[in-house]
């Protein structure tokens, strides 16, 4: 072992007990999807719980009986830039789900791309 070169360790058959097969194990699905909403409503609320509100934020009036494709057409309105802003703000804000703005982050992501995709091939 204090060979100063590298050796592949030997295939050690360890026997599978409870903890081990705990630890080998992959988190489902929606342990996976519960901590990343739980990050999101986090980050939301850490960066975004103490920001005063601009003009066109106030505007932005959402609240749990929206869906999302209403809620979308709200955020037209605003610029391109501020949109997942105006998203994160009223998760912190407690307006939204966070599902909910997960879902709408991940739209407006997507059509940030293809607009970007689009531009070179209209020009």
């Amino acid at each position: 072992m204090d060979s100063p070169t590298y050796s592949r360790p030997s295939k050690k058959i360890i026997p599978q007990t409870q903890d081990t097969t705990k630890a080998n194990q992959q988190p489902s699905f929606s342990e996976i999807q519960t901590q990343q909403l739980t990050e999101l409503m986090q980050l939301a609320k850490a960066k975004y719980a103490h920001q005063e509100l601009t003009v066109a934020e106030v505007r932005a009036n959402f609240h749990e009986g929206l869906s999302e494709s209403e809620i979308l057409r709200i955020l037209t309105a605003f610029p391109e830039e501020t949109r997942a802003d105006v998203v994160m703000n009223a998760l912190a804000k407690g307006n939204m789900q966070a599902a909910t703005a997960n879902q709408l982050l991940s739209t407006i992501s997507l059509l940030k791309r293809w607009s970007a995709q689009e531009k070179p091939h209209q020009a």
